[in-house]
């Protein structure tokens, strides 16, 4: 139909540890995130897809390079249905980023948002990494 829409990078590792999660809640975790960024933002928007180990946990982000969030907004946008004030977008961001934050605490990870430089909002949650079975020592 000669519709714009926005533009998704993603960036992943190749070689990934394990991370033990409902496959189903986590798919409807970043679905959230990205209908988000599609709802919210002009068309056209850069939107970025990256996970990254680190430490004990992978980081996912989706993040935008729209107007993005005011400060004041980054946690509220949690809220249920809570209607923000999205720079260059419309208002009713209804209940996707708290379904979203529940689905990652249940996993043991943590969500969150934050700004980007140069403009636009990272949306980010944690997953802790599956530890390996302890090996016990053979007897000396």
């Amino acid at each position: 139909e000669g519709r714009e829409t926005q533009r998704v990078i993603v960036e992943m590792h190749v070689d990934w540890p394990m991370v033990s999660v409902d496959a189903t809640m986590i798919e409807q975790a970043l679905c959230n995130l990205l209908e988000n960024c599609a709802k919210h933002t002009p068309a056209g928007t850069v939107v970025r897809v990256r996970a990254q180990p680190r430490a004990a946990e992978i980081v996912v982000t989706v993040e935008d390079y729209s107007g993005g969030l005011s400060d004041s907004e980054l946690e509220r946008v949690f809220a249920k249905f809570h209607r923000g004030s999205v720079e260059g977008a419309g208002t009713d961001i209804g209940l996707g980023l708290a379904i979203c934050r529940a689905i990652v605490r249940l996993h043991g990870g943590q969500a969150w948002a934050e700004r980007v430089p140069g403009g636009g909002t990272a949306f980010r949650f944690t997953l802790p990494l599956e530890r390996a079975p302890a090996v016990p020592s053979e007897p000396d």
